[in-house]
């Protein structure tokens, strides 16, 4: 367990971990999140993904074996601080490979003089019980939506960037994506170092929602983080689609209904595990002193 891994001595309090499906709010947490004056964050480095597989387990990280596939994230991801931070090397074991992701995003922050960093790749939920054996000082949080307004969102965004994310155009990629985040949110709720955020709660009410995750990360809550006052300079300019989830909180109005028929709803009701979703927002809710409002409970 993480408790009786060594821990670092060069000054990182705490690896912050925001993930869950795509359309979820993730981009939004780790907006409100990087303006906390000891976090810093990256654009998605997808680095963990990339040695643990990209959509489903890589068979070699079963046997341990990474072959330094995590190398070109990592490269990107510092640009021209290669003489600060040195270049990344070629890991062969999945061990030695998790050591330098960590150790080149902890050199990372502490070049921004922070402690504390976050890291928001969308699919490292599917990998979450991993990252908890590997990486000391770890908090996870996984970021849920009403499955229904992520499949009309994920839709949505499909049409509207053409060339893109067309395989989303089909609804069955949006109900396999949100199922999996949120079995997977269920299976790890009771795990230490495991926080389950109700995206529609946070934009609700971001002040309560935020001073609770903060302190299951036994961070300080602060007011400024509130104001997203950094920005978004870890999101690239390619990545249109995220430019103004950085910048506000906003309690979106559901567009389920307005996207889909009648006989396209009842379809997706019935594929969404949305049992499981309403689970645990009211688990949520009981932990953060929440009232869920009577047209979502």
């Amino acid at each position: 367990m993480v408790a009786n891994m060594p821990q670092p001595d060069h000054g990182i309090q705490k690896r912050i971990f925001v993930a869950g499906a795509s359309r979820s709010g993730t981009t939004l947490l780790q907006s409100l999140l990087a303006s906390h004056s000891d976090i810093h964050t990256f654009p998605e480095t997808g680095a963990f993904l990339r040695i643990l597989g990209m959509r489903r387990r890589n068979p070699l990280s079963l046997f341990g074996i990474s072959l330094g596939m995590e190398k070109k994230a990592l490269q990107r991801l510092a640009q021209s601080k290669f003489d600060s931070l040195g270049r990344p090397r070629t890991c062969l074991t999945l061990k030695a490979s998790m050591a330098q992701i960590v150790d080149f995003l902890d050199r990372l922050t502490l070049d921004q003089n922070k402690n504390i960093w976050v890291e928001k790749t969308p699919r490292h939920f599917k990998y979450a019980h991993i990252l908890l054996r590997h990486i000391p000082a770890f908090h996870f949080v996984h970021i849920l939506r009403d499955g229904r307004d992520v499949a009309a969102s994920i839709y949505l965004r499909a049409i509207r960037h053409p060339g893109k994310f067309d395989k989303q155009k089909n609804l069955q990629y949006g109900v396999r994506l949100w199922n999996e985040a949120v079995r997977k949110a269920h299976a790890l709720k009771d795990l230490a170092g495991h926080s389950t955020l109700i995206y529609e709660d946070l934009t609700r009410q971001p002040e309560t929602v935020l001073r609770a995750l903060c302190s299951e990360m036994e961070i300080a809550f602060e007011s400024q983080m509130l104001q997203m006052g950094h920005g978004s300079y870890f999101i690239l300019g390619r990545e249109t689609w995220k430019q103004d989830t950085s910048t506000t909180v906003v309690n979106n109005t559901s567009k389920f209904h307005s996207v889909f028929t009648e006989s396209t709803r009842r379809w997706l009701e019935n594929e969404l595990r949305l049992d499981l979703y309403q689970e645990l927002r009211q688990e949520t809710a009981d932990r953060f002193g929440l009232e869920i409002p009577p047209e979502t409970a």
